[in-house]
């Protein structure tokens, strides 16, 4: 059976050396460092408000690594860029500085649905 954990929190970009790219997370509410950090990943539900407003995106997390593209200096990897940043991906249907906006700015809480398989 499948069971969906709500984590809460402030949507953040996270990137640390070697990544070689930001990833899409959630700082959890009451929670710092490693110990908070979610990763958004493929199939989690997500809900996007604005800090002090309204819900702006509800829906299920379908990443795309073509939309904002571009060749990487010295490679011939093509990767995401997003808000000037490099990005693993970016939702699909999405303008790539949209989507970063939401993580980048500081202005965006979120609430993540997990789906676990529970015996």
């Amino acid at each position: 059976m499948n069971t969906s954990t709500p984590l809460t929190g402030l949507l953040i970009e996270y990137f640390e050396t070697g990544t070689e790219g930001v990833m899409w997370a959630l700082m959890q509410d009451g929670k710092s460092g490693y110990e908070g950090l979610v990763l958004l990943e493929a199939g989690d539900h997500i809900e996007v408000f604005e800090i002090e407003g309204p819900k702006v995106y509800d829906g299920i997390v379908v990443p795309d690594t073509s939309i904002g593209a571009m060749q990487r200096p010295g490679s011939t990897l093509r990767q995401p860029v997003a808000l000037g940043r490099w990005a693993h991906w970016i939702q699909s249907g999405f303008d790539a500085d949209v989507w970063a906006g939401y993580f980048c700015s500081g202005k965006y809480r979120g609430v993540i649905h997990k789906t676990t398989e529970s015996t």
